[in-house]
């Protein structure tokens, strides 16, 4: 969504301003990922929600497109937020 978008962007055209708060984006990302609609939810809810998950994820992909990121700090965010698959380079 659009705060993804930004955050994208940032990663992309300022990655130290985006590093410096590395660790207070972890919890919201990893809250929009994790995230059950209600059994009851109607289909709008359900494929918003998808949505989010695909938006959370490019980000997710966009800070591991930084250079500088120490491979802790990134391994580090890539388990709290429990993505299988995401490669940490």
């Amino acid at each position: 969504m659009p705060c993804h978008l930004i955050l994208s962007k940032l990663a992309d055209k300022c990655p130290s301003a985006v590093l410096a708060v590395l660790d207070s984006l972890v919890d919201p990302l990893q809250k929009t990922i994790n995230f059950k609609p209600k059994q009851d939810a109607v289909k709008q809810e359900v494929d918003r929600n998808e949505d989010m998950i695909r938006s959370a994820l490019r980000a997710i992909a966009s800070l591991n497109r930084i250079r500088c990121v120490s491979f802790l700090n990134l391994h580090y965010a890539a388990e709290e937020i429990a993505v299988p698959n995401l490669r940490v380079s």
